[in-house]
């Protein structure tokens, strides 16, 4: 009969990284979702907010980065009652687009 006692270091770190895989996943068995790339314009401001969200997650102990806020963000938003998700819409500045390209931007 096979015993976490039998098992070898080394077998055990391979259960482990594999359990760590399906939490990374969300649960067992879910096939990872696609990740597709995706282009917006967002205000010098909203970058600022997001650094200063990611300091607050790092001193958290949180490791996160830009897409998953803006995950999270999102995820927080779709929660919200209709009238609450058009208040806060409503306040947000809106980011001036069709402008000059930056010599950074992809022509």
């Amino acid at each position: 009969m096979l015993t976490i006692k039998n098992l070898s270091r080394h077998m055990i770190d391979i259960i482990l990284i594999v359990c760590r895989m399906y939490l990374i996943r969300g649960h067992m068995g879910t096939p990872a979702e696609k990740v597709v790339r995706a282009n917006f314009t967002v205000l010098e401001s909203d970058l600022e907010l997001i650094t200063l969200v990611k300091k607050k997650c790092l001193s958290l102990g949180i490791e996160t980065n830009k897409s998953a806020l803006i995950r999270a963000g999102i995820n927080a938003l779709s929660k919200l009652s209709d009238n609450k998700l058009r208040d806060t819409l409503a306040h947000l500045p809106k980011p001036k687009v069709g402008g000059k390209r930056s010599n950074l931007d992809p022509k």
